[in-house]
């Protein structure tokens, strides 16, 4: 094995060393994904892509003790980078556990595992759906964010707009009701799943649609000025784009949202097409009242 595998291997607890026919597995996966991954590179510094994968799973043990998400991590983007990975070829492999993760993650709208086999609106939708069955699939795709948004002011404009929003008005609600503690590095798999239970009864949830609405019914409570910070210096001058029309009549009844922003344009149909255009007021989001927050995306 190389030793890129080695290293990461070597940076695991003594009880994987000890399971033997975990190892072999392990392997396998990390083999799949270096072949999935294979002459791509990353763009902050052009180290191979195996690393990111490789960081999601480190991300993952260390929070988590979970070696079936440590296997999900490492082969989460295989499907959507490579053709020669299929969502059949990751069931067939490392089993319905490993392949229900991977696929709740995968942008391909069609969820696999459902018969028949579902499609859903957004890869939100998908995402919260897996939730609903699995806390596991929420908990890879926040560690992928983590360890993407450790490197965003890399990306070009576009996708820093795209992950800065998502991040703000999805991800970071999704921390905060799995009740996040910055203080500890570990939350037990068991805890977690109580508080998903909770919080699905306390907001009647019975879709992965009533979660979303749910969710974006509480986007933009609390501003995260680190990662806005990092990624504009000059955030007023960025025009941001909304089309999904749900989320933005959500988080425009806020004050919390309309005093920092100034809308540009709006335009939809009666129907079913919505775009807003926007920018946030110079020096609003980064005022001193919002030094106190801290970004859990950078630092925990």
């Amino acid at each position: 094995m190389d030793d890129v595998f080695v290293r990461f291997y070597d940076s695991l607890p003594g009880e994987f060393h000890a399971d033997t026919r975990y190892t072999k597995v392990l392997e396998k996966a990390y083999t799949l994904a270096q072949k999935a991954h294979q002459d791509q590179y990353r763009k902050i510094d052009n180290s191979p892509y195996i690393l990111h994968p490789l960081a999601v799973a480190t991300i993952v043990w260390q929070s988590y003790w979970d070696k079936d998400l440590v296997l999900a991590a490492v082969l989460h983007d295989t499907v959507e980078d490579s053709v020669d990975v299929s969502m059949e070829m990751i069931y067939t492999t490392f089993g319905d556990v490993v392949w229900f993760l991977v696929d709740a993650v995968t942008k391909d709208l069609l969820h696999f595992h459902t018969t028949p086999h579902t499609y859903y609106s957004d890869k939100i939708e998908k995402l919260l759906a897996g939730w609903l069955l699995d806390v596991r699939c929420l908990l890879l795709k926040l560690a992928d964010r983590q360890h993407n948004v450790q490197t965003i002011s890399w990306l070009k404009n576009s996708k820093q707009i795209r992950m800065s929003f998502e991040t703000q008005a999805i991800y970071q609600p999704l921390k905060e009701l799995l009740a996040w503690k910055k203080d500890i590095s570990a939350l037990p798999l068991s805890t977690i799943n109580i508080n998903k239970d909770q919080f699905v009864k306390e907001h009647t949830i019975d879709s992965a649609t009533t979660f979303k609405q749910v969710l974006y019914s509480q986007a933009f409570e609390n501003f995260d000025n680190t990662l806005f910070s990092m990624v504009y210096n000059n955030s007023h001058k960025v025009v941001w784009k909304i089309s999904d029309r749900y989320l933005f009549d959500t988080i425009s009844s806020k004050d919390t949202f309309m005093e920092f922003i100034d809308v540009i344009q709006m335009q939809y149909n009666e129907i079913d097409w919505f775009e807003v255009l926007f920018t946030y007021k110079k020096w609003k989001v980064f005022d001193m009242k919002w030094k106190m927050w801290i970004s859990w995306f950078i630092d925990g």
